[in-house]
């Protein structure tokens, strides 16, 4: 498997600052430090991509998002461990620079990523589990979820030959066979390693699958299969070559077609998105403004709609006679008045009608920061001298 490194020789290394061999073998020092029995591992260095194209690889990647959007992270190690018997387990280590306050305070706002710092790990529940953190060296971080369970030996390795094979390797990843679901489950997969490059014009995707037999190996390469999601298949140019029970593709995409599939991702979110909102709404005099959490559900599907431009006149009247009947019918409710005085200063351009309300609600609202946006502003503790 490890025959790979040579493949994306092609694809020219980007621009590094000078550095010592220490710089050099730091992501391989990460994988090594990873726990046995990982049925799935990778090896990420954002340090080697520039900060604006970052995002440009999430369709790519194997990792999670805030691996390149956490910018004070360099180097970045996982390991996962799946259990029949339960959710598994994950350690995650990365090397950081600049301040340790800064990584802690951008790790807290990436969503649905809780950290616990300096708490052990504890077993995941199937409705929580707890991420829990601590600081292992002066520039390096582990993460850790739910309980490992070390094994005799795993797809680690694997990840840290691979990082030692070429220190300038973006990102591999390796999944065993225990993470694998073929489509139709026709061709059974042993493993699948890939590598990806990202140079200054060329990000190059090199997928290497292990199958159980030449048969399988030659159904899989001979398949019109997407290897890489959706945005790969429609932008990419792939090559593959079977070699006995092993199939390697390689794909090329430039910046540009990663930001033309980025867009078009971006689109049809947004147009399902209004879709179903358009689906969810229910007729305007069915809505009984006294039924206040139904009624207060179908006025926020109507200020969503009102984010798609050009806002049609008509429907934005129906929203803010819809919220002034909510609003009477539940004149001490903070939501209803908010939403009310919402649609009074950022889409009707009128704040002077939004005024009454937010006199009487925002002060007494546990969610006063809502309203300063609005332009409430809170009693100064104290007096100025």
């Amino acid at each position: 498997m490890l025959a790979l490194a040579g493949c994306a020789s092609s694809v020219a290394s980007p621009r590094r600052t000078a550095g010592t061999a220490a710089d050099d073998v730091v992501a391989t020092v990460l994988a090594s430090r990873l726990p046995a029995g990982a049925s799935a591992c990778a090896v990420v260095q954002p340090r080697w991509v520039d900060p604006a194209r970052r995002s440009l690889l999430l369709p790519l990647t194997a990792v999670d998002a805030f691996v390149w959007s956490v910018s004070p992270i360099e180097v970045y190690a996982e390991a996962h461990q799946r259990d029949r018997m339960g959710p598994g387990a994950s350690v995650r280590l990365l090397r950081f620079r600049g301040s340790f306050a800064a990584l802690q305070a951008q790790l807290a706002q990436q969503p649905d990523f809780a950290v616990q710092w300096d708490v052990p790990p504890s077993e995941c529940r199937p409705d929580h589990c707890v991420i829990s953190a601590r600081r292992i060296d002066d520039d390096m971080v582990r993460l850790e979820r739910g309980v490992w369970r070390e094994r005799v030996s795993g797809v680690e390795g694997q990840c840290a030959a691979l990082s030692r094979q070429d220190p300038t390797v973006t990102e591999v990843s390796v999944r065993g066979a225990e993470e694998m679901a073929f489509s139709g489950g026709l061709v059974p997969l042993v493993s699948t390693t890939t590598q990806i490059h990202a140079g200054s014009r060329v990000v190059q995707v090199v997928q290497r699958d292990e199958m159980d037999s030449v048969e399988a190996a030659e159904i899989l390469a001979q398949a019109s299969v997407d290897m890489l999601g959706g945005q790969a298949r429609s932008l990419g140019r792939t090559a593959r070559e079977q070699h006995g029970t092993t199939v390697v593709s390689t794909t090329d995409l430039t910046w540009d077609d990663l930001r033309l599939g980025i867009g078009d991702r971006q689109r049809e979110s947004a147009n399902r998105r209004y879709a179903e909102l358009l689906l969810s709404l229910e007729p305007d005099d069915a809505i009984d403004a006294r039924q206040l959490t139904h009624a207060l559900i179908q006025l926020r599907a109507r200020l969503a709609l009102l984010e798609y431009a050009p806002i049609a006149p008509e429907r934005l009247s129906a929203a803010v006679a819809l919220a002034e009947r909510i609003h009477l019918a539940n004149p001490t409710d903070h939501d209803s008045a908010y939403l009310l005085a919402l649609l009074y200063v950022r889409f009707m351009r009128e704040p002077e009608k939004a005024q009454s309300l937010i006199d009487q609600h925002a002060p007494a609202d546990p969610r006063v920061e809502r309203w300063i946006e609005l332009g409430f502003q809170p009693a100064r503790s104290g007096s100025d001298p």
